[in-house]
């Protein structure tokens, strides 16, 4: 699911650009045939139709593989797939790649086909957060700076990636108090139940109140997840919410600690095992993101005091 981001940032780009509209009503593409389990439902849903900017954000904010399926497919319609590939190569993250995906419905999503490695990914966030100054040199020798992407894709980019629900990877709040803490995030008051502080994004429910988590939360995480039977990955920006100490950084994780490598009494199942009552990546994942962001917080303390 961590390819939902290239999606994201290119479709919101040619939005504001003038070439793509939020507003344009988009038929769910159908369901792909024959189903596998990473790219969508096992149960074939009633179609629905929404503007395209409601798909996205059902994309990011929560990881919904039918409305990915939709924005591909209506991508595929217009060409945009391929500009997608040509764009980011242009701006020299040609490790990442949307390629193989099915014209006819959107789905086929397919390890080594899609491709991203964590270097491009992180610089792609630089771009998103819209640093001062020369980010980086293409290899054509072109020099990418935040003009590369406009302020109205920035600001969108940045709203949904914040709104995102799935808190459980580097960030560990949508299981808050089942295991360690990872980086210290807020989780989006909008997946919660305001009775019981359990928490409902898309189609998973963790069962857990996380309410305690966010009132000691440190920071915004603006990210996205990508959690399998066999990858888990995480990249976004971290920012300090008022008052925290502060850190700001990006951190993009891509590792083979899918369930099928961490999880002994999960290896052997016949289909991928997880769904909302089963957690999917190892815990283990929040204890490298806590690490990190107390890294980031000395760092940040130690350049104070050089100043």
């Amino acid at each position: 699911s961590l390819f939902k981001l290239l999606v994201a940032f290119h479709l919101e780009r040619r939005v504001a650009m003038g070439a793509l509209s939020p507003s344009r009503v988009v038929a769910e593409a159908p369901a792909p045939a024959p189903p596998v389990p990473w790219e969508g439902d096992l149960e074939a849903p009633v179609p629905e139709a929404h503007p395209l900017g409601q798909w996205v954000e059902r994309m990011i904010t929560e990881s919904s593989n039918r409305a990915t399926r939709t924005v591909l497919l209506h991508l595929h319609e217009r060409g945009e797939v391929e500009r997608l590939n040509r764009d980011l190569a242009r701006l020299g993250l040609d490790t990442l790649r949307v390629e193989g995906t099915s014209p006819a419905d959107g789905g086929r999503w397919v390890p080594g086909e899609i491709h991203a490695t964590a270097m491009d990914v992180a610089r792609l966030l630089w771009l998103v957060a819209g640093g001062p100054g020369l980010l980086w040199r293409t290899p054509a020798g072109l020099a990418v700076t935040r003009e590369a992407l406009p302020e109205r894709a920035r600001t969108r980019l940045k709203a949904l990636l914040s709104d995102q629900g799935l808190h459980e990877a580097l960030s560990s709040g949508s299981l808050c108090g089942a295991g360690p803490a990872g980086i210290p995030a807020l989780v989006p008051l909008r997946f919660l139940d305001p009775a019981t502080g359990f928490e409902a994004a898309g189609g998973q429910a963790w069962g857990r109140d996380v309410r305690p988590c966010n009132a000691t939360a440190e920071v915004r995480f603006l990210h996205k997840t990508g959690l399998t039977w066999n990858y888990a990955s995480d990249a976004g920006l971290v920012e300090p919410l008022p008052g925290k100490p502060y850190r700001r950084y990006v951190v993009a994780m891509i590792s083979a600690a899918g369930t099928r490598f961490v999880d002994p009494d999960l290896a052997a199942a016949p289909r991928h095992p997880c769904d909302a009552s089963r957690i999917c990546a190892t815990r283990r994942l929040a204890r490298v993101g806590a690490a990190i962001d107390a890294w980031a917080v000395g760092a940040a303390a130690r350049d104070a005091q050089r100043r």
